[in-house]
């Protein structure tokens, strides 16, 4: 099991016990969370098109080997994941499911 490194400050030492695989984790909660919101709260195939986007990028880079990071910034209060080593053709891939997602939301609105 490959652990994590990650942001500044007291998380380093949180976020450096955590396994990488908890990164993908928040990548596709944030795409399961998208496609909630898209369906059922405020009904948008742009934020549905994003989850979609999100799961299959989260479960292809995971399939292809690459390693995802959690990362939290607290002064941002914000907090996810990034993705690293992955092959030439995943990162072609990913880029194009968020162009297209975005693609989606700009016609769709």
């Amino acid at each position: 099991m490959s652990i994590s490194t990650s942001s500044s400050g007291p998380f380093n030492t949180i976020l450096g016990w955590v396994p990488r695989w908890l990164g993908f984790v928040l990548i596709l909660l944030a795409g399961a969370a998208c496609m909630v919101s898209g369906l059922l709260l405020s009904p948008s195939a742009g934020v549905v098109a994003f989850g979609v986007a999100f799961i299959v990028v989260a479960t292809l880079s995971w399939v292809s080997g690459g390693g995802a990071t959690p990362s939290v910034r607290p002064g941002d209060r914000s907090f996810g994941a990034s993705l690293d080593h992955l092959p030439m053709w995943v990162w072609v891939v990913n880029v194009g499911l968020i162009v297209v997602a975005i693609a989606v939301r700009l016609l769709v609105s």
